[in-house]
């Protein structure tokens, strides 16, 4: 299959994979084209599917679709993750690693003839990459002589990782003929100008026999980070580079870091110098506490961090009552991340962006624990290894038990009867409603209604909640009648999103090169106008997004800090022009000023939130909106 298609191309499969079916009008909202243009980008989309066993099937009436097996469409997104030649992106990568792998000087029109681009081009390129080296300490140093890097040999494998972890493909797992499962690494071609791939392959066989003896539990993911650190760590050292200093720890060498640099020696015909010995012994630390490998353990105790991260989990995380199962798994998770985190060891997680994406809730919960956590043991966690942090956060919220509705009956045929009701209630509805009273109709008449629900064997008018009214029997079709009441999610996730809406906090520009300053201290002045929030708002949610970005394609979704909010609310910034965010483009700012007030409801919040985001054609039309009647109209529009 060919390796390099244009982006949007793989943008039109990976959302036709997604969707299942589509039509020609999702996907020209999608990538913000006409229908008539998507006709020709799918006549070449065609052409890339039609060189696997699958097939572009195009109905009308019915849609687009990808036919063919499961298996074959999982192959084909397989090769679309991986990373293609020709973008701009793959260019700064190239570069990137060709400082890392030089010692000598580099010169811009060696590189420009090189990769077949303008010196204008290359330059281009350079600025990014010197962006690329600057965010992680590192610089470009230009001299008569060119360009060279000045990096320590630490900084070096640190940023040759990222490399490696741009192109890695995955694992895949295979059998032998003695039917034993072994692990394999796939890896673009492209990276062997920084790694010997050989040395890759040996690494591979080294770590299958390793975990074989060992019997430990290792993640995909740790697999992955200690790969690319051996990798690194070998090719250097053939080549007589060795790391600056001792990572200085008072950590004990464990045996099976013992035995993995033994089979290292041995396989590699080397000498491992115990300064490298001491970081393999921090991956396999990190890997011997890891949740599989520890969640055997009756104690806690062995977790040398336990106490201080207690503390600080319990501080962060009080207003969300963490059940003893989080706690414990984020203690597991926390100690060994880290102590890699304090050698600079990152493990890469490929479905960051999906996690930040579909658990937003959770996510914000995680930073909130991350700046924690950094200023306790001064590290500094990036998207990946937030986003692991939050899949134990969600995994916590969705062992949340669902809220029942709570529901006054009101019944005027007698006690008995009454009694019949509630038990027949009580029977059928036991995990969706709780009744919290049973009352006359007298009762009724002097009592206010809190509950959500009333259900009664009469009609009541002018009731300031729903009223279902039931027969004293409660028959099948009363069943249903309250069953289509409180399955109404949709009706309680828009309800519970459109009452943050608020009219005038809704924003139109049209202003060029608009700042993610500008428009942040625009809301606030607002907010504050309003009294909905205290001051330093910007600079707060300015941190914020110094933690981590909080943009997704085309939109970004900024909070203010729960204590800095009074009164609850979401602001909808609109910019078709485009707002500079960061060091990314968005024309749609979502502000969350959220606090305890809505806790009740924040579920149907973010559940209305995640179904919006998804919806391209909405989003598109959100960022048309000129008027705040438009904007409703088109949250409206929403599927849940």
């Amino acid at each position: 299959m060919k390796r390099a298609y244009e982006d949007k191309y793989i943008k039109i499969i990976k959302f036709i994979v997604d969707r299942g079916t589509t039509t020609h009008k999702e996907i020209g909202y999608m990538l913000g084209v006409s229908t008539k243009t998507v006709s020709k980008y799918l006549n070449e989309v065609s052409g890339i599917i039609e060189q696997t066993d699958l097939q572009l099937s195009v109905k009308p009436r019915v849609g687009v679709s990808i036919v063919g097996e499961k298996k074959s469409i999982d192959q084909l997104l397989d090769q679309l993750n991986t990373k293609h030649d020709e973008t701009i992106e793959d260019r700064e990568m190239l570069v990137y690693s060709q400082f890392l792998i030089s010692e000598n000087y580099l010169k811009i029109q060696e590189l420009a003839d090189e990769l077949y681009v303008s010196r204008a081009t290359m330059e281009s390129t350079l600025k990014e990459v010197r962006k690329k080296f600057s965010e992680q300490g590192v610089e470009i140093k230009s001299t008569r002589n060119g360009l060279k890097l000045a990096v320590t040999e630490n900084q070096r494998r640190n940023l040759m990782s990222n490399v490696i972890n741009y192109y890695w493909g995955g694992i895949h797992i295979t059998k032998d003929q003695k039917t034993e499962l072994k692990l394999n690494i796939m890896m673009s071609a492209v990276v062997d100008n920084i790694v010997d791939l050989e040395i890759l392959d040996n690494v591979t066989n080294v770590l299958n026999h390793f975990i074989e003896c060992s019997e430990l539990k290792i993640t995909e993911y740790e697999y992955q980070s200690l790969a690319i650190h051996l990798v690194i760590a070998i090719e250097r050292i053939k080549k007589d580079f060795y790391i600056d200093k001792p990572v200085n720890t008072s950590e004990i060498v464990l045996e099976n870091a013992t035995v993995l640099v033994t089979l290292l020696e041995q396989k590699f015909l080397i000498k491992i110098p115990l300064y490298e010995q001491q970081y393999i012994n921090i991956h396999i630390a990190a890997i011997e506490k890891n949740t599989l490998n520890s969640m055997a353990e009756t104690s806690l105790d062995i977790l040398d961090l336990s106490e201080q991260l207690k503390i600080i989990i319990s501080d962060v995380l009080s207003q969300y009552h963490p059940d003893e199962e989080l706690v414990k798994n984020l203690l597991i998770h926390l100690n060994a991340a880290i102590k890699r985190l304090q050698f600079g060891l990152n493990i890469y997680n490929p479905y960051t962006d999906k996690i930040c994406g579909t658990f937003q809730r959770s996510f914000e919960v995680a930073v909130a624990l991350t700046k924690s956590l950094e200023q306790a043991f001064f590290i500094q966690l990036n998207d990946d290894e937030i986003a692991y942090i939050t899949l134990h956060i969600q995994t916590f919220f969705d062992r949340e038990p669902q809220k029942k509705t709570q529901v006054v009956v009101v019944c005027s045929s007698g006690y008995g009867t009454s009694k019949l009701l509630e038990q027949r209630i009580k029977k059928i509805f036991s995990k969706e409603l709780s009744i919290m009273r049973v009352l006359s109709l007298k009762e009724l008449q002097l009592t206010e209604v809190t509950e959500a629900l009333v259900i009664s064997t009469i009609p009541i008018e002018y009731s300031p909640v729903p009223v279902i009214v039931v027969t004293p029997l409660m028959n099948e079709v009363d069943v249903e009648r309250i069953k289509r009441q409180i399955g109404h999610t949709r009706e309680r996730c828009y309800d519970a999103f459109i009452k943050l809406i608020k009219d005038d906090l809704l924003f139109f520009s049209t202003k060029e090169k608009e700042s993610q300053y500008s428009v942040l201290t625009t809301i606030n002045h607002k907010l504050i106008e309003k009294g909905y929030l205290a001051e330093g708002i910007v600079e707060s949610a300015t941190n914020r997004e110094k933690l981590s970005s909080t943009v997704i394609g085309n939109f970004a979704m900024p909070h203010a800090e729960v204590a800095m909010t009074d009164e609850p609310s979401i602001s909808i910034y609109i910019n078709p022009n485009g707002v500079l965010w960061g060091t990314e483009k968005v024309e749609i700012i979502f502000f969350f000023a959220l606090n305890k007030r809505i806790k009740d409801s924040i579920n149907e919040v973010y559940e209305f939130f995640n179904e919006l985001i998804s919806d391209y054609h909405v989003i598109h039309k959100l960022i048309t909106a000129t008027t705040v009647q438009e904007i409703h109209e088109y949250l409206k529009e929403v599927n849940i």
